[in-house]
């Protein structure tokens, strides 16, 4: 493992931005990130190509319902919004991504080809210690 990568990749985490209402903040991006690493675990990601798939959908389904007692976001707003903070990127249909205030799964299909992660954090994760250790890191700093 990349200590040094891995570091950086661990403050990236954990200074993920979410939405907060009523005093309590929403793990929809957190569990999106479990559920990719989930995808990349079983082999269902093979290269550093998300897509907004149902495969996905059901792994983020399942995720959310094990470390979520009120998580009902739909995959489409953190699978989008992700891309704010920093090691996410969409990639457009389009030369030029237009990026929308509040996307609709139609927008989605329309407009995004798929998602890719920062080329060190796609290599980081194909080493299965550092994707268990970014795991913890993220089950302890949201989930527990």
């Amino acid at each position: 493992m990349n200590q040094l990568k891995f570091q950086y990749y661990k403050v990236a985490f954990i200074s993920i931005k979410r939405s907060a209402l009523n005093g309590s903040y929403n793990n929809a991006k957190p569990i999106l990130l479990l559920s990719i690493l989930d995808e990349i675990e079983n082999g269902s990601i093979k290269d550093n190509v998300i897509y907004y798939s149902q495969e996905l959908q059901e792994t983020y389904n399942k995720n959310a319902n094990k470390y979520s007692k009120t998580n009902s976001t739909p995959l489409l707003y953190p699978y989008y919004y992700l891309h704010s903070d920093g090691f996410y990127h969409l990639e457009g249909t389009q030369k030029e991504l237009k990026l929308v205030k509040t996307p609709s799964a139609k927008y989605l299909q329309e407009n995004v080809k798929y998602a890719r992660l920062d080329n060190a954090l796609w290599d980081l994760l194909q080493d299965s210690e550092s994707r268990q250790a970014l795991r913890e890191v993220i089950i302890k700093h949201f989930l527990t």
